[in-house]
């Protein structure tokens, strides 16, 4: 039985016990009246006699008692049927308002019997199918659906009447009357009787079509992204290495042709031709690592290494660049710093030469800090693995709050007139941002205009030693070779 025959069925069992308590009330005024009527002729037929006079008092006294009875019994009548006009009105104002939501909703509200056959539904139930009201009324979910959905639902639903739980089916397709189609989402439950007996089904029916098609698009244009990407990465990637050959070349017998007799204007274009190209060869290789990051291809190595033997290579890297400007470069690493450590030392050292080559670009004078410390409390549930972090410190040029905002993206730097004045691809930021956060780090700076900068890379790296207390404290000055 559905909500709406319930209401109508207490409807009328109100109406009815109404009717009986009008039925009541006028039997009760007309015992009244006889007896007041008795009363009157037994006063007319005796005249003045005693007898009668006490016979008519107490006639009177009764005719009294049972009027005020009646009078309770009225207002108990009149208040029971005030309480039932209420409660008639309470719920032919609930069986609107429940009628109002349903037509009101988008989803297709319906109601089946155990065969399947419509027995209720509102107005977007027939907007979803095409059909009307009176073609819809007593229809069969298979004739609005394939065979195979048809058997789909059946199985389902049965599903659901025998475990007594909701029916869920997540997408599934009918047949409009014109002969379109449409998506739909459907959930229904168990609907009973009076007697709490199964009677049929009911639920609601979301149309998922435009929602799939835009599903279908953004996978569409997903997939194109991806092999846009893909495609550019493979082409970075073989232009990198096209170009890396022939440059592997020119700087190597440029460095021969430098150790032959020259005169020194030969020696001049020479080193320039040698410097100019390891340049071109340090862009080629952050394009080719970026190529091979951006394409998911760069894997993480997971090694034994010595933190020493990482720190003392790339101040070798470095010397010459720092001499060549008359800067001084120092190495800091606290005492409970561990040496012995597991990772990547190559993506390490990557991630220093990048931050320190930026340091040594934008500094004139001053120095250079490298401080390596121990994050307490970092890693506390992971006994095996360490947090340090990697500070490179300048007394350079600085930077605004805006020019930070615009550092660690993809071919940008934080000034336009920097690059032309500096040069560079702004790539080398970029690249260690995204090795320290495939190495379970983050990486950030703090600067002020006119008083240097400090880049900020914390690491998570394993360990295997159980005491700590092995690390260094070295402070190198690094003077390089002027030319």
């Amino acid at each position: 039985m559905t909500e709406s025959e319930k209401l109508k069925e207490q409807v009328n069992e109100l109406k009815q016990s109404i009717e009986g308590l009008e039925k009541k009330l006028a039997k009760s005024e007309k015992v009244k009246k006889i007896l007041m009527e008795k009363v009157e002729r037994s006063v007319d037929s005796t005249g003045d006699s005693y007898f009668m006079f006490e016979r008519n008092i107490l006639l009177q006294q009764h005719v009294d008692k049972r009027t005020k009875e009646l009078d309770e019994v009225n207002k108990r009548l009149t208040a029971e049927i005030e309480e039932r006009r209420q409660a008639e009105e309470a719920l032919r104002e609930g069986d609107e308002k429940y009628r109002a939501i349903l037509e009101n909703i988008q989803d297709a509200y319906f109601e089946v019997d155990l065969a399947g056959n419509m027995t209720f539904f509102n107005d977007s139930m027939c907007e979803q199918t095409g059909y009307s009201r009176d073609e819809l009324m007593g229809m069969n979910n298979r004739h609005y659906t394939t065979p195979e959905t048809a058997k789909r639902m059946f199985k389902i639903f049965n599903e659901a009447f025998r475990t007594e739980r909701y029916a869920k089916i997540a997408d599934y397709e009918i047949l409009k009357k014109d002969g379109g189609t449409r998506d739909l989402e459907l959930t229904a439950s168990i609907l009973r009787d009076a007697d709490d007996q199964p009677i049929g089904f009911r639920g609601l029916a979301r149309d998922s079509t435009e929602r799939k098609r835009v599903q279908k698009e953004l996978q569409k244009a997903k997939n194109e992204a991806e092999a846009a990407t893909q495609a550019k990465s493979d082409f970075l990637a073989n232009m990198s290495h096209e170009i890396r050959t022939p440059m592997n070349a020119i700087i190597g017998l440029s460095d021969l042709a430098l150790k032959t007799e020259l005169t020194p204007r030969q020696r001049d274009y020479l080193m320039k031709i040698s410097l100019s190209g390891n340049a071109l060869l340090g862009i080629i290789n952050d394009i080719l690592d970026f190529s091979k990051i951006e394409a998911g291809k760069l894997a993480m190595e997971s090694i034994k290494f010595n933190l020493e033997d990482v720190l003392i290579n790339y101040s070798n890297l470095l010397g010459q660049k720092v001499g060549e400007k008359g800067l001084e470069l120092l190495l800091d690493t606290h005492p409970e710093v561990p040496l012995h450590l597991v990772g990547d030392p190559l993506r390490l050292g990557q991630i220093l030469i990048n931050l320190s080559n930026n340091a040594v670009k934008f500094t004139d004078k001053g120095d250079v800090v490298i401080s390596t410390e121990l994050v307490p409390d970092e890693m506390d549930e992971k006994p095996d693995q360490v947090m340090l972090q990697f500070c490179v410190r300048d007394t350079g040029i600085g930077m605004t709050k805006e020019q930070i905002d615009k550092l660690f993206q993809s071919f940008s730097q934080a000034d336009v007139s920097t690059t032309r004045k500096y040069g560079g691809t702004g790539l080398g930021l970029a690249i260690s941002k995204r090795l320290t956060e495939m190495m379970g780090g983050k990486i950030w700076v703090e600067s002020e205009p006119g008083k240097g900068s400090a880049f900020f890379s914390r690491l998570c790296l394993g360990f295997k030693l159980k005491l700590k207390g092995m690390g260094m404290w070295c402070r190198k000055q690094c003077r390089g070779f002027v030319f």
